[in-house]
């Protein structure tokens, strides 16, 4: 999206919606580790060598 690195990610957790009337989502929580989150944004995930 905007202002984002253009880095490919894998991330592994979950996020938890509520959502409005209309069905969009009001609010959204993301349950994950950080610092791997973190990691990826920054390199991504193509200097990894193997699946993740």
């Amino acid at each position: 999206g905007p202002g984002g690195t253009g880095n490919t990610v894998d991330l592994r957790g979950c996020e938890q919606w509520t959502l409005d009337e209309s069905g969009l989502i009001r609010e959204s929580l993301g349950h994950m580790d950080d610092a791997e989150f973190q990691r990826q944004l920054s390199r991504g995930i193509e200097d990894e060598g193997t699946e993740p």
